[in-house]
């Protein structure tokens, strides 16, 4: 007779990142008494398991794009960043920089994050932590009005998620027409 038994459990593919989720299948023949069990994972984390082909890896950690952005000298460069959809929250990093033609001057070190109209508070490490089944941020970084002329300058914002091994920028145009003291 039969001694064993393969049972095949279908499981959803998503866009949700969910990390490693356990499952539990508990059966018993018409001669047991008792249940027995079984566990299963379901692997979301990029790993390659045996129903993936080398294109296609379970995937769904929340990767970033930053847009860019043009604004007034003396205004908020607000980015609008793209974020992946999460079960559950997680961090985010965003650095100012004026790797462009900007100076450190044009801008401020304090930006401000946030969800639709709720900012997100910086935590202690200096990350930011998306809520869950967030997929759109804001980024204002504020810039400087002063008395000098410096036609347009360009500033970066470079953000990276928890899960990223890179950054990822978008560029901000700062205008300067000279048209107000700076």
């Amino acid at each position: 007779g039969t001694t064993a038994l393969s049972v095949t459990v279908p499981t959803v593919s998503d866009a949700i990142y969910e990390g490693s989720e356990t499952l539990e299948l508990n059966g018993k023949t018409e001669f047991m008494t008792e249940t027995t069990s079984g566990t299963g994972t379901i692997v979301d984390d990029g790993s390659k398991d045996g129903d993936d082909s080398d294109e296609t890896l379970d995937n769904d950690k929340p990767q970033m794009t930053i847009g860019d952005v043009t604004v007034e000298e003396g205004s908020g460069a607000t980015f609008a960043v793209t974020v992946g959809e999460a079960a559950e929250a997680y961090d985010v990093t965003f650095t100012p920089s004026t790797d462009g033609t900007a100076e450190t001057e044009d801008i401020t070190d304090s930006i401000i994050v946030k969800a639709g109209d709720t900012i997100i508070t910086v935590n202690e490490d200096g990350s930011y932590t998306v809520p869950a089944g967030v997929t759109a941020l804001s980024v204002t970084v504020p810039t400087v009005s002063d008395a000098i002329y410096e036609g347009s300058e360009t500033l970066e914002l470079n953000g990276k998620t928890e899960f990223m091994a890179d950054t990822t920028s978008g560029t901000g145009t700062i205008v300067d027409d000279g048209s107000k003291d700076g």
